[in-house]
């Protein structure tokens, strides 16, 4: 398989499985996430996708 069709798979893959979210941040926001994430050895998408379910589930429980 070549280089190109893996790609194309990928991103036909995770297009599939996966919603793309789009955020802006203060200036230097973005930098200080990178720093934490990096600290506890994460990606930043993980670092990130990991503390919403957090304030999803705090968001709830101050509405109930």
């Amino acid at each position: 398989m070549e280089q190109k069709e893996i790609y194309a798979y990928r991103n036909e893959y995770n297009s599939r499985k996966y919603d793309r979210i789009s955020f802006f941040v203060p200036k230097g926001t973005k930098d200080k996430i990178k720093r934490v994430a990096q600290s506890r050895g994460v990606s930043v998408n993980k670092y990130i996708t990991d503390l919403l379910p957090i304030g999803l589930i705090e968001r709830e429980t101050e509405n109930d």
